[in-house]
């Protein structure tokens, strides 16, 4: 009887990390900071090719604090792969608003 129970409680386990693994991937809402977005030119760069990532439903983008907001069902990697070969260095942004050496307020993105 105990490991029948001990199965099941291993199944269950199971089931929420799997949940818990998809809900990381599949991101509802997305804040990024964007160095070397500083200007208008580079905004309509910037939101032209997260559009075109998959998942992704609205982008906004603001040239004056670096950040941009994307909302949809669209996976971190493929947000991230849309930056490739540009100077842009995404990063997660903090959504505390406390910058962490003055510069990035965000964590580093591999």
């Amino acid at each position: 009887m105990d490991s029948a129970r001990t199965a099941r409680q291993r199944t269950l386990s199971d089931v929420r990390t799997e949940r818990t693994l998809e809900s990381e991937y599949d991101m509802p809402e997305l804040n990024l900071f964007v160095g070397g977005m500083s200007c208008r030119r580079c905004v309509r760069e910037v939101t032209a090719r997260l559009r075109d990532v998959p998942g992704v439903e609205t982008v906004s983008a603001n040239p004056g604090d670096r950040r941009v907001t994307m909302s949809g069902s669209m996976q971190l990697a493929d947000v991230l792969a849309a930056f490739t070969g540009t100077t842009y260095r995404p990063q997660l942004a903090d959504t505390t608003g406390d910058e962490r050496d003055g510069t990035a307020p965000g964590e580093s993105v591999p």
